[in-house]
């Protein structure tokens, strides 16, 4: 919609509010400046009508001129701001010093001697003397002072409005006096204000007030576009000059007139009352055009926010449909890795399995062996008792027990074998991690032997019981046993230990791409089972690849390459963790770590 004229002229006006107040500030203040140059000319020149504007009237006291001139090139000062601040801030002090020594001197009837430095015998005027100050300017000097103070020092400036508006209401009372030709406190004691100090102090109370800014009162109350400021913009000079003039007339013109005061009356009123009504249609131009154009605008938000509604809705029910469909896709895809996750469960335990099998059948010899000795135990009771028939009760009971010790023995041999070999799930329980160790030493006496395998062990009585699966720890155990003992073909010493162990950060460093959900933690307390042999060790370009299916560096036939991988497996299960290192003294240290129950989740 075309914005009305009004309107357009007053947003105008509200833009270049603060070009408009600089140059109000600059010509109220030369203003102010020329009316003190011209009376302080007709002082020295002697035409007292130059320093009184018109006859009959007390002229401006040279002092006042002079501290006119000083406030005006202050105001100028500060509105230029930068160095010249300091200038307006030594004009301020100025003025303000001669406007309290004047108001001693009223208050104390004592002169300071200012006045007689310019006019050392003034004539009379009334029951005063000319070319001195009056109070009432000195006190309108001293209220301007503080304002031009309070711009200069910024933290201050929300008060100079207030200040300039009261000097320029003082001096409307003085002009109003003069307009109605009773001039305030002629013929008394007091020295009254002149017509010039009136006309000065109103041009110096605008220029302050246009120097404070529209952010200040009472320019914050006539700028901005809202509808309380554009009706005082309009209608208060209006009121205001309205109601002097309506004064004037009534209190001047009518008296010096053969008028009929009634009919004047009521072409006054008729004459304000067309003013007023012009006004008022020219504000309701402004605003309705305001109120037209915000209705414009909010119908074409509506419409606009209408269509997009609409478009909102069909954006969803597409990008609902199409989450329909990818969560049946995704629905899908969970299920086939589900399938996927369960059948790769199934290959891992086969493939331990497998393994365990393998282990069982390097193991036979030494199972052999340990049932063979039972066995023969057995076989020579049952050929004492049948050829001894003379046996006492003692001695067959003897006997009996040798025969039932060892096939203790067979059975405990035999069952643990069975134990080790059973297929079944993860079965977490509470164990002795040193138990589980010993056992495992037990399975592999027989290897030790036959290797010349010298075991040292070194458990410590502070590890507590863990949550583990003894039988596929023990088939971990095994299997690093076993390495051990070939990787010492000719004989050896193999060390084994249990402690608990605080991590350090060196020791929970992970290879990029680890995805572990359940990584050991720097300073996290573990049960750790370490195993050294003084083998050759592993050669350095085969350990990055010793956890790799189907790789070993025995020879063909000795090994199917699964075994280290299993076993790393099966820690991984126990959220702990298997490494295998070079000693620098020789050989192999086999580490495996185990969280403790307080920290296993």
């Amino acid at each position: 919609m075309t914005e009305e004229p009004g309107g357009s002229r007053d947003s105008t006006s509200y833009r270049r509010m603060p070009v408009m107040a600089d140059r109000i500030c600059l010509l109220c203040s030369l203003a102010a400046a020329l009316i003190a140059g011209i009376t302080i000319v007709g002082w020295l020149i002697g035409a007292e009508m130059l320093a009184s504007l018109r006859a009959h009237s007390i002229p401006m006291a040279p002092s006042t001129a002079l501290a006119f001139l000083a406030l005006a090139f202050g105001t100028v000062a500060q509105s230029r701001g930068g160095q010249w601040r300091r200038g307006a801030g030594v004009c301020a002090a100025f003025v303000a010093l001669v406007a309290v020594s004047k108001l001693f001197e009223f208050i104390s009837g004592h002169s300071l001697g200012f006045d007689e430095l310019f006019v050392s015998a003034p004539a009379s005027f009334g029951m005063v003397r000319k070319g001195r100050m009056a109070p009432l300017t000195a006190l309108s000097f001293l209220l301007a002072a503080m304002a031009l103070g309070c711009l200069v020092l910024s933290r201050w400036r929300r008060f100079a409005g207030y200040l300039a508006t009261t000097v320029a209401a003082i001096s409307v009372v003085v002009l109003l006096g003069y307009l109605h030709g009773t001039p305030l406190l002629y013929g008394g004691a007091i020295i009254p204000a002149a017509l010039s100090t009136g006309a000065g102090f109103f041009l110096l109370g605008c220029a302050l007030i246009a120097a404070s800014g529209k952010g200040c009162w009472p320019l914050r109350a006539l700028s901005g576009p809202s509808a309380g400021s554009l009706l005082l913009r309009w209608f208060l000079p209006v009121v205001i000059a309205g109601t002097i003039l309506n004064d004037y007339w009534q209190t001047r013109m009518v008296e010096r007139t053969s008028l009929n005061p009634a009919l004047t009356s009521a072409l006054a009123t008729l004459a304000f009352a067309v003013l007023i009504s012009a006004i008022i249609s020219q504000v309701a131009r402004i605003v309705g055009g305001r109120i037209d154009r915000a209705e414009a605008e909010r119908n074409t938000a509506q419409e606009n926010l209408r269509s997009l509604n609409a478009n909102l809705e069909k954006r969803i029910a597409a990008g609902t449909a199409e989450l329909r469909r990818k969560n049946e896709e995704l629905q899908t895809v969970l299920a086939d890795l589900t399938r996927s996750h369960e059948e790769l469960k199934e290959a891992q335990f086969q493939l331990i399995q497998a393994e365990k099998m393998q282990t069982v059948g390097s193991l036979a010899a030494g199972v052999a062996h340990e049932v063979k000795n039972p066995l023969a135990i057995i076989e020579m009771g049952l050929e004492c008792l049948k050829s001894r028939s003379d046996l006492d009760a003692e001695s067959t009971t003897v006997v009996y027990g040798e025969m039932r010790e060892a096939v203790n023995r067979a059975n405990i041999v035999i069952g643990g074998l069975l134990d080790y070999s059973a297929s079944r799930e993860l079965d977490i329980r509470a164990c002795s991690l040193q138990a589980v160790v010993e056992k495992s030493l037990r399975l592999m006496h027989h290897e030790f032997a036959r290797g010349r395998v010298t075991v040292v062990r070194s458990f410590s009585a502070d590890v507590p019981p863990c949550h583990l699966d003894a039988i596929k720890i023990e088939q971990v155990l095994i299997n690093l046993l076993t390495n051990a003992c070939h990787a010492m073909p000719d004989g050896g010493i193999l060390t084994v230990s249990t402690a608990v162990r605080t991590l350090t950060a060196n020791d929970v460093k992970w290879e990029a791409g680890d995805r572990s959900g359940s990584r050991l933690r720097q300073d996290e307390q573990v049960a750790e089972v370490r195993i050294y042999d003084t083998g050759p060790g592993i050669p350095a370009d085969a350990m990055d690849k010793i956890f790799d299916p189907f790789f070993t560096t025995k020879p063909t036939g000795k090994g199917t390459g699964l075994g280290l991988t299993v076993a790393r497996k099966i820690v991984d299960l126990h959220h702990g963790r298997l490494e295998l290192s070079n000693v620098p003294e020789g050989g192999v240290a086999a580490t495996v770590w185990l969280r403790l129950p307080s920290s296993t989740s």
